[in-house]
């Protein structure tokens, strides 16, 4: 499980939390166009956590990192959603990151109905293939039963149909996705989040 802090993250409740898959450092990513700037931005949020749960609140760097947890949004863009989230994984160290993906609505007049059924579907697989822990898919209304269950089947679908949950990375050796990725994390500078031991 995961805390995803809206305003201002209460440190001394993270500091205290000690469950070993639990995730109390929650940073939800404000979404912008440009994905280095967004990155960057969850880069200094991070290292922001980190450095006050290391100074004021006296937890070791290591178990700091293995706190935090990323909220991110995709989109229908499926390559530079792959690549974003491919990247953020980088950047945090492949075994630190906790990334949790959400989908949108789409709502569009002139597409109703059921807008959002491939928007949601297109963002889910390229979340999925791009290697997030955890995904959300919002519904285009929260008013109508059959919008949410359809919202709720769609990550069933993607696994039981399309058995995504089959392959470790399916995109692994891809020349494109790979370059999309180093391109970003080189825009990004130094705002990764590895851990070297000491």
């Amino acid at each position: 499980g995961t805390i995803f802090w809206v305003d201002q993250i209460d440190f001394s409740l993270v500091k205290e939390i000690q469950w070993p898959r639990f995730r109390p450092c929650g940073i939800i990513v404000a979404t912008n166009e440009n994905v280095v700037d967004e990155l960057s931005a969850a880069m200094a949020s991070a290292k922001k956590a980190i450095e006050t749960l290391t100074h004021p609140w006296g937890v070791d760097e290591r178990d700091a990192i293995k706190k935090l947890a990323f909220s991110i949004s995709v989109s229908n863009n499926i390559f530079i959603s792959i690549a974003k989230l491919k990247a953020l994984r980088y950047l945090c160290g492949n075994e630190h990151a906790h990334i949790h993906a959400n989908c949108q609505p789409f709502v569009q007049e002139s597409y109703h109905p059921h807008s959002n059924l491939i928007h949601s579907a297109y963002a889910a697989f390229s979340a999925i293939l791009g290697g997030c822990d955890g995904l959300t898919v919002l519904p285009e209304e929260d008013s109508q039963p059959t919008l949410q269950r359809i919202a709720r089947n769609v990550s069933t679908l993607l696994r039981e149909e399309s058995f995504l949950n089959k392959v470790a990375d399916p995109l692994a050796g891809s020349y494109f996705i790979d370059a999309a990725v180093e391109q970003i994390v080189k825009g990004v500078g130094d705002f990764g989040l590895r851990v070297t031991a000491t």
